[in-house]
């Protein structure tokens, strides 16, 4: 939001509140029939839950897994772990050298 407000900056301009009923272009473009879903698919699958047994198991990523898991905890984790570590929206995933 602080970008578009330091884009819009750049322009000299006025908003003006429009009711629904006089906003016929806005309301004709969110109700266009081409944006409801036409399938939606819950697909369900262990893979998750045995990466993450895995990790538990291995050696080298054991310590990794207990760091990730104290959330509550102030843990430091070691170049080594940090260098391995990747982090993608809520998954995290440890790439090996294996």
């Amino acid at each position: 939001m602080a970008r578009w407000l330091f884009f819009f900056a750049e322009y000299n301009f006025t908003v003006e509140y429009k009711p629904g009923k006089q906003n016929v272009l806005a309301d004709a473009l969110s109700r266009r029939p081409d944006y409801e879903l036409a399938h939606l698919v819950y697909l369900e699958s262990p893979l998750y839950e045995l990466i993450r047994e895995a990790y538990a198991e291995d050696d080298d990523l054991a310590g990794l897994v207990e760091a990730l898991g104290a959330f509550n905890k102030a843990v430091e984790l070691t170049a080594r772990h940090r260098s391995r570590l990747h982090r993608y929206s809520e998954w995290r995933v440890c790439s090996t050298t294996k």
